[in-house]
């Protein structure tokens, strides 16, 4: 897959002729595509303005009929992209219900979308999603008044999840729009055959149609979210460092706090030790102190945390994401409560008349 580009001298170039850039640019996107399809080695070829697994840019929309709810008040944010005709079936897209798109979806008054199985689940709550009418919202205030939404666009097709990446969940609606009219272009081919010796016939190809086309970034599919991954990974390790350290801190700082504890109340301890208490309770006193401020402190922050994830919308509120918190905090709690009965276990091994004499 290869973003296609031109470089600014020839848009520059070609700006005074009779031919607009933009037209020269489709007569050019048509014959790299038809002598790609001529190739033995090729089964497809499309173009896209977002490949699956990237991001993809999200807009507020509205149905014109019952919907699902939404995470929030602000309605359901979908991720779309344009697409060229035969971008789904190059791609293997299974067709889950209606049609796909065709060429005569390419008429300025035809209005229609192809949307995923994410998209039919959690907006339409899982009713056929055929012939409905969806629409873009001009804000992203939920049906603000004051602004015009966009023009409607009937669903003529659903097929499955290829991954669309918006940042609110994996919904997505497909474009029909021609080759020449993206921007940028993400030129997809099927080939046969290792990727990397298709790279060298794919660029000589370029050159060949026009010497000022612009391949660039070969990648296979499963590479597109390579850069992503690496990015989050790296900062996935930054936050478990400063997670990890900020930990051993917290056992240190427990640690030293019960140690003191301990030592400071050594003659009290040995005075309940002498009258006869037993050590067991003993251990309890001394830790009865710390363990309702760790029980608090893990119940405050249990509940900042489901409020900012809930009540952002980040996470839905379900028994698997409740469950974590509780989890997390259980692992926390462990720990801490590790940290503290150390020092405390001290108190079993206090003598009496050592504890009196150092008084």
């Amino acid at each position: 897959m290869d973003q296609v580009t031109r470089s600014p001298s020839e848009a520059e170039a070609e700006a005074g002729t009779e031919a607009s850039p933009q037209s020269r640019f489709r007569a050019v996107v048509d014959r790299l595509q038809a002598r790609l399809r001529a190739q033995p080695r090729v089964a497809g070829v499309t173009f896209t303005d977002r490949l699956p697994r990237q991001y993809h840019p999200w807009r507020q929309i509205e149905v014109d009929g019952p919907m699902a709810p939404p995470r929030d008040e602000r309605g359901h944010r979908i991720g779309s992209a344009n697409v060229a005709i035969g971008y789904l079936e190059t791609l293997g897209a299974d067709l889950v219900a209606g049609r796909l798109l065709r060429e005569s979806d390419l008429a300025g008054d035809a209005g229609v979308v192809v949307v995923n199985e994410s998209f039919a689940e959690r907006v339409l709550g899982g009713r056929s999603a055929i012939g409905q009418r969806v629409r873009y919202l001009a804000s992203e205030h939920f049906r603000d008044p004051e602004q015009d939404p966009g023009p409607w666009y009937e669903i003529v097709g659903v097929v499955e999840d290829l991954g669309t990446l918006s940042g609110y969940g994996p919904m997505g609606m497909y474009h029909p729009a021609a080759a020449g009219d993206l921007n940028p272009v993400h030129l997809v081919v099927h080939a046969s055959g290792e990727a990397p010796s298709f790279g060298p016939i794919l660029r000589a190809l370029a050159v060949e149609v026009d010497p000022a086309l612009r391949l660039h970034d070969l990648v296979t599919l499963d590479q597109v979210t390579q850069g992503q991954q690496e990015f989050f990974a790296f900062w996935w390790a930054v936050l478990l460092s400063v997670t990890a350290m900020a930990l051993l801190l917290s056992l240190g700082g427990i640690f030293a706090v019960m140690s003191f504890t301990v030592t400071r109340r050594s003659r009290e301890i040995g005075i309940r030790v002498a009258l006869g208490s037993s050590r067991p309770r003993v251990v309890a006193t001394v830790l009865r102190r710390p363990l309702v401020q760790i029980a608090l402190g893990l119940a405050t922050g249990s509940l900042v945390l489901a409020a900012l994830l809930f009540g952002l919308g980040e996470v839905d509120p379900t028994l698997a994401s409740i469950s974590r918190i509780f989890a997390y905090a259980g692992i926390i709690g462990l720990v801490l409560l590790l940290a503290s009965i150390s020092p405390a276990l001290r108190a079993l091994g206090v003598d009496p008349g050592e504890a009196l004499r150092v008084e």
